[in-house]
């Protein structure tokens, strides 16, 4: 770790990859190589007790435009995310604004820290104030409104948009594209030709060692080919996705192959529920037609057993009229009145002189 520490610190301090690294935040030629004086990173101040204390930054550099000075820009190189960068960045600007000299104006010139972020996963941790500082009770909701916040600016490779780096003029654009793809696995750049390979070596052995340990195959970097970039350059990066990034990337791919199958499968549910519905609509239908048909079935058996029913009903009334009307003549033979038969056989007077007339004709 200290050795990639002082490789940071040393690949930083290079005026043109200074100002490279600053124009992709403030934008394109913002600083030029040519106007920046080195700072002692170091500054004395007093603490608790008046003690004196000494704050180290990694690199610092005023921006001259003749004998003013324009602006005081620092670099800290993160190969971790750290909770209190807020705080630290906070700090070393305050103490540059305390130690540089005032204007005739009586102001002093802007200050403003660049966090240069190295590491595996994204940047996760707060980068301004107020995201440290806990606002929930009453009396922070009162103080938000007139609270003065500060914020952070960090490169971080996982999320910056690969058309910055495509900007950038220096040996740093390699290791820029170089941590982008290590970050994005599945949207590999070619890294560009290099100027520096001393340089650009010098990182790639570092960082895989830094990664991979001494167990793992070391990659030869010829220097002519990489100062060639193109073919040796892809060469070189397929080596180091396929072998030296496993540690670095495996997480990120058997996510995404995860989410795949996560996705593939919760399709497949989808298909099979959908078929299941169909399945159950077509059976409701079936047992609607079929209950439909067993009801007609039911209905005509119904209406044959209500037929049988009247008709052996009307054929006992029949029987019974028969055999009413056979009494109702042997009466009359016997001398019975008409009115005496009809009482007798409990029908009307009307009907035993219908019967009667019937049997004489």
């Amino acid at each position: 770790m200290a050795q990639k520490d002082f490789f940071q610190r040393k690949i930083t301090a290079i005026p043109s990859i200074f100002a490279d690294i600053c124009n992709t935040i403030l934008g394109p030629d913002a600083v030029k190589a040519e106007q920046l004086e080195d700072v002692d990173p170091s500054v004395v101040y007093k603490g608790a007790g008046r003690k004196l204390h000494q704050a180290v930054r990694d690199n610092v550099k005023r921006v001259k435009n003749g004998n003013t000075t324009l602006a005081i820009l620092g670099i800290e190189s993160q190969s971790a995310t750290d909770l209190d960068m807020v705080f630290r960045v906070w700090h070393y600007d305050a103490l540059s604004y305390l130690n540089q000299p005032r204007k005739r104006s009586g102001k002093r010139s802007p200050v403003m820290t660049f966090v240069v972020y190295y590491g595996d996963k994204p940047w996760s941790e707060p980068t301004s104030l107020k995201e440290c500082v806990d606002f929930e009770d009453e009396l922070g909701q009162r103080m938000l409104p007139f609270f003065c916040d500060f914020k952070i600016n960090v490169l971080d490779f996982h999320s910056i948009r690969f058309e910055k780096i495509e900007e950038m003029k220096t040996d740093f654009r390699y290791i820029a594209t170089f941590l982008y793809n290590a970050a994005h696995p599945d949207d590999v750049r070619p890294l560009p030709p290099v100027e520096n390979v001393e340089l650009i070596q010098e990182f790639l052995r570092i960082f895989q060692s830094e990664k991979c340990g001494k167990q793992e195959p070391v990659i030869d970097f010829p220097a002519e080919k990489l100062s060639q970039g193109g073919y040796a350059m892809n060469e070189l990066l397929a080596h180091y996705v396929d072998i030296q990034a496993q540690k670095l990337v495996s997480a990120q791919v058997e996510a995404a192959v995860e989410a795949a199958v996560a996705e593939e499968q919760k399709k497949q549910t989808k298909i099979r529920e959908k078929e299941n519905k169909k399945q159950r609509e077509e059976g409701r239908e079936e047992g609607r037609k079929e209950g439909r048909e067993e009801g007609r079935e039911e209905g005509r058996e119904e209406g044959r057993e209500e037929g049988r029913e009247e008709g052996r009903e009307e054929g006992r009334e029949e029987g019974r009229e028969e055999v009413y009307r056979a009494i109702a003549l042997r009466m009359s033979t016997q001398g019975f009145p008409n009115a005496q038969i009809a009482k007798t056989l409990g029908v009307g007077k009307k009907k035993i002189e219908s019967w009667l007339a019937e049997s004489k004709g």
